[in-house]
């Protein structure tokens, strides 16, 4: 037997069946239970069936709180383990170079990858000197899993003559309804890096922010991207791409 909510995604919760809805002629059969992992496999059978005789999936009405709190492991009409999970990460990624830029814009450059020097990957540059800004729009999924939160990553690297200090990378943002949103009301919020020395010139770095991002299916995320030049790295920084990852309710790559 296997539980899961109102959008197909699977979990496990205290259950109760009256044994008149068993009728005398089925079993609740644990197969498996750890505590320490807080995973547990069951099936339900049909009394005098042949073995491979399972029943349908039977629906439960979880009690709030429960989605997503505990894993289980999924069975199909033979009993046999499924793959997957209830809920999956996925990653919206947005190119540097196809951001706007501001009046006081970075620079769009490629930077040398590889031993050859034959291939270069696009990059904007920032000024160590300057604030320089870039703008663009994250348009929120409608497969989101609007219960958990958006988090924002950064993919870059360092000026190639960069030898001391650290760097600090800002995102100014606004959460806009689609339709029948003023454009002059909303305080942005602004969300940081936070202080990053790299190992070296020569290495790519990806930053994770620490920072939920509450949204909803079919807003808009209106962002504004900067370097903070009250940092102390010595030279350029050079981005490549933003990513914003989120939850799904769809089999995939398990969390």
């Amino acid at each position: 037997m296997s539980v899961y909510d109102q959008y197909g995604a699977f979990y496990l919760s205290s259950v109760t069946i009256n044994a008149s809805f068993l009728s005398g002629n089925g079993t609740l059969n644990p197969m498996a239970k750890s505590t320490a992992t807080g995973t547990a496999t069951f099936l339900y059978t049909r009394g005098g069936a042949d073995p491979g005789d399972v029943s349908p999936i039977i629906q439960f009405a979880l009690p709030t709180g429960a989605v997503g709190t505990v894993p289980i492991t999924l069975l199909d009409a033979t009993g046999a383990p499924m793959a997957g999970a209830a809920q999956t990460k996925k990653e919206v990624r947005i190119e540097a170079v196809t951001a706007t830029k501001g009046s006081s814009a970075p620079g769009s450059a490629t930077r040398a990858v590889g031993a050859s020097g034959n291939v270069l990957t696009p990059v904007l540059t920032f000024s160590k000197v300057s604030q320089q800004d870039c703008y663009f729009i994250f348009h929120v999924p409608s497969d989101i899993d609007a219960t958990q939160a958006v988090h924002f990553h950064l993919m870059w690297e360092p000026g190639a003559a960069w030898t001391t200090g650290y760097y600090l990378w800002k995102l100014e943002y606004l959460v806009m309804n689609e339709d029948g949103t003023t454009l002059l009301a909303g305080t942005p919020d602004t969300i940081s890096s936070g202080q990053i020395t790299p190992a070296n010139a020569t290495t790519n770095i990806e930053t994770e922010y620490t920072d939920d991002i509450t949204v909803a299916a079919d807003q808009q995320m209106v962002c504004h991207f900067y370097r903070d030049i009250a940092d102390t790295a010595d030279d350029i920084g050079e981005v490549t791409f933003f990513e914003f990852e989120y939850t799904l309710r769809s089999l995939g790559e398990a969390i």
